[in-house]
C-alpha cells in the first residue's frame, strides 16, 4: 500500500494559512512531536493542507465568521466503509472527497458553486501547481480523531481560536503537533501497530474521479451526518445495504467482565475510543453479551473469532469489543519473524511488574520496522547505520527470551 502520496514534499513548501502565515518561512519546530514520531531526530513541521483541513473543520464544528452553511461544507459516514466530505475550497470550488477507510483509497471531484450534482465535476489533480490535498486531508479528520493526541491537540487549538489566538507561539506548536501525527500516522500508514491510517493514492496524483451518475443513485451517501450541510451527495439515497447499528452511550463500557479490577492509568490510555464514523454491528455486541453473561459460568466465553477477508471490519470489531468490555487492545501482527515468547510473553504473570520492566528495557517491532540502527543502539550499546531489521529482529528476541526465562526462573 502507498504511504504519504497526500502529503508530497512539494506540498510543505505551500504558504500557510492565517493565523499561520508568518511561520511560512520557518515552519519546522525542534524538540516538538507527536508521539508517533520515533525517528531520533525529534521535530514537526507547519503543512498549510492539513492546516487548512483542521481550521476548516474547526469552522465547520463551531462557526465564528457568521458564513451561510453552504460555504462550510460537510462531512459525514457512510457505514463504516466511507467518510464523505464536502470541503470549501479556498478556491470558491466545493471539493467532494470520499475516503474509503478499509484500503485507503479516495474519489474525489471539484464542483463550481453553487455546485450541480447532476453534472460531472472536475477532476481532481493532486499536484504542485494544481490542488494541494486538503480536501484530502478534510475527509480524513473524523479517521485522526481516534487518537488521544490529535483530539486532544484539536481541542486545544480550538480553545485558542475561540479566545483570540493570545500566544501564538503556543498555537504554533499545538498545530504542529497536529500536523505531525496526522503525517507520521499517514507516512507509516499501516505499519504503525496502534493509530496508522490507510492510505494509497496515484503516484502521479490523479485520484480516481466522482460521477455524476454515481451521486445520483447514491452509490456515496452518508447514512451519518458528522457536520454541516451536504450540497451534492445526498444522505439517506444509498443503495448499499446498511447495516443495524448499536448506540455508542449505550455500548462502550457497559459490558465489563471483573468490577474488581482497576486499570492502570496506562492500560486506560490503551482503552479504544469508538471512533464517530464507525457503526457497532449487532454481532460485536453479542460477543460482548456473551463474554459478560458468562463470566461467572464454569466455561467462560473468552476466546473469539473474527474470520472474513481483508476489509471485512476485523481489526475495527476488535477495537470495539475492548470497548465495550473497558479493556486495553493489544495487537499481535503473526509473520516470519514472530517467535513463540512473543506470544508467551503476552500471559506470563506480571509479579511485582517485573515483565513490564522487561519489556520497557527491549524495543518494539515498531522501533525495529521503523528505525533499526536506534533500537541496535538500545539493545547493544553501539549505533550501526548498516543493520537491518532481521539482524535486530534476532538480537531482540534472544535478549528477551532470556530475560523471560530469568522472570519464569525467579517465578518458580
Amino acid at each position: 500500500m502507498a504511504n504519504g502520496n497526500i502529503l508530497p514534499n512539494w506540498s510543505f513548501k505551500r504558504k500557510l494559512p492565517e493565523p499561520f502565515e508568518d511561520y511560512t518561512d520557518d515552519p519546522v519546530f525542534k524538540n516538538v512531536y507527536s508521539k508517533h514520531c520515533i525517528q531520533p531526530q525529534k521535530r514537526s513541521t507547519l503543512h498549510a493542507a492539513t492546516l487548512r483541513a483542521i481550521l476548516a473543520y474547526l469552522e465547520l464544528e463551531s462557526p465564528t465568521g457568521g458564513k451561510p452553511p453552504e460555504e462550510l461544507g460537510a462531512i459525514g459516514s457512510q457505514g463504516n466503509n466511507f467518510t464523505i466530505a464536502e470541503y470549501p475550497s479556498k478556491t470558491g470550488e466545493l471539493h467532494v472527497a470520499v475516503y474509503n477507510r478499509t484500503n485507503g483509497k479516495f474519489t474525489a471531484g471539484c464542483y463550481q458553486m453553487p455546485p450541480d450534482p447532476e453534472s460531472n465535476p472536475e477532476k481532481y489533480m493532486l499536484k504542485e501547481n494544481d490542488k494541494s490535498g486538503a480536501a484530502l486531508s478534510f475527509a480524513l479528520i473524523p479517521t485522526a480523531m481516534a487518537d488521544d493526541e490529535f483530539n486532544e491537540h484539536y481541542q486545544k487549538l480550538k480553545e485558542d481560536r475561540d479566545n483570540g489566538y493570545p500566544n501564538m507561539d503556543e498555537t504554533a506548536e499545538t498545530a504542529a503537533i497536529l500536523c505531525d501525527n496526522l503525517y507520521r500516522r499517514i507516512r507509516y500508514g499501516t505499519s504503525l501497530t496502534v493509530g496508522g491510517i490507510p492510505n494509497d493514492t496515484p503516484t502521479n496524483g490523479s485520484i480516481p474521479q466522482l460521477k455524476a451518475f454515481t451521486v445520483q443513485k447514491g452509490t456515496y451517501s452518508p447514512t451519518d451526518v458528522i457536520l454541516g450541510t451536504f450540497q451534492v451527495v445526498k444522505p439517506g439515497t444509498s443503495t448499499r445495504k446498511v447495516m443495524a447499528s448499536v448506540s455508542k452511550k449505550d455500548f462502550a463500557g457497559k459490558y465489563i467482565l471483573s468490577e474488581s479490577r482497576t486499570l492502570t492509568p496506562q492500560e486506560e490510555l490503551t482503552v479504544p475510543q469508538i471512533p464517530d464514523w464507525y457503526i457497532i454491528p449487532p454481532e460485536i455486541k453479542r460477543i460482548c453479551e456473551h463474554a459478560k453473561l458468562t463470566t461467572n459460568t464454569v466455561s467462560p466465553m473468552r476466546n473469539f473469532l473474527l474470520r472474513g477477508p481483508a476489509g471485512t471490519g476485523k481489526t475495527e470489531g476488535a477495537k470495539a469489543i475492548a470497548s465495550g468490555l473497558h479493556l486495553p487492545y493489544r495487537c499481535i501482527t503473526c509473520s516470519a519473524n514472530t517467535e513463540i515468547f512473543d506470544l508467551l510473553g503476552q500471559i506470563l504473570p506480571d509479579v511485582d511488574g517485573k515483565l513490564s520492566a522487561l519489556q520497557s528495557e527491549y524495543p518494539t517491532f515498531q522501533d525495529i520496522m521503523m528505525d533499526p540502527a536506534t533500537a541496535y543502539q538500545k539493545l547493544t550499546g553501539t549505533y550501526d547505520e548498516t543493520v537491518d531489521e532481521d539482524t535486530v529482529y534476532q538480537e531482540n528476541s534472544e535478549n528477551l527470551l532470556r530475560g523471560l526465562r530469568k522472570i519464569n526462573k525467579n517465578q518458580g
